[in-house]
């Protein structure tokens, strides 16, 4: 057992390296950069650093390295075109996903963390409540983007598909508001809509969440079998 679990820390900490890509850096730019935004939200005399002001930067601002993250799990073997690889190893490629959704899952608290530690010590003076209840509505958000941006880079064979499509519903929600995903709107505690409850609208994301990491799991065993299937009809 205990063998066990120190391959996969061994595993998850090789994952991690090979995660220490463009995107990597690029995500954690835009976390040191919400950060900064928050310490100096009324210095830049960008309004007053109310929860609403706060809560949009958390909800709006930070998915964008949520983004980043999910869409460049695999960005490495995309990029070298060493996808195949993975199934030369000597565990099963579904533990591999796991262990990379593990990492990806522990980076995307560790960063919402990060965001709420940095308002409790800003000059907003928010309450413990107000901290939990940024951190509890924002991670659906970051929950969705984060499934949708891996099953697109998957479904698309290369980690720019995963950004494309993470971005893309990003952007659209920011311009609509919701208009056309209803009870499915990303933004929900930022610009709430009167016909949705905000219960229903975090059910729904998670859900999503759900299934498109299922669905991310599903394309991961489909190209295992395209590509074992190419590899022995050459």
């Amino acid at each position: 057992m205990t063998n066990i679990f120190y391959n996969a820390y061994k595993r998850c900490g090789y994952s991690g390296k090979i995660m220490m890509s463009a995107y990597f850096i690029t995500a954690m730019l835009i976390v040191a950069s919400t950060i900064i935004v928050i310490f100096q939200f009324e210095a830049w005399h960008f309004g007053t650093a109310s929860p609403a002001s706060l809560q949009l930067l958390v909800t709006v601002m930070l998915p964008l390295a949520t983004i980043l993250l999910a869409a460049g799990l695999f960005a490495e073997e995309f990029s070298g075109q060493l996808f195949a690889l993975i199934w030369t190893y000597p565990f099963t490629p579904g533990r591999l996903l796991l262990e990379r959704l593990s990492l990806l899952l522990m980076l995307m608290v560790l960063q919402l963390a990060l965001a709420i530690v940095s308002i409790y010590w800003s000059p907003a003076q928010l309450s413990l409540q107000q901290l939990w209840e940024i951190a509890y509505l924002a991670w659906p958000t970051h929950l969705f983007l984060a499934g949708l941006s891996l099953m697109c880079s998957l479904l698309g064979r290369g980690a720019l598909a995963g950004l494309a499509g993470g971005l893309i519903f990003w952007l659209a929600e920011t311009i609509t508001k919701g208009t056309w995903t209803k009870a499915l709107f990303l933004f929900q505690p930022v610009w709430p809509r009167d016909q949705v409850a905000t219960s229903d609208n975090r059910l729904l994301l998670i859900s999503g969440a759900v299934a498109c990491f299922v669905l991310a799991y599903g394309i991961f065993q489909l190209g295992r079998r395209y590509l074992i299937g190419k590899e022995e009809g050459n």
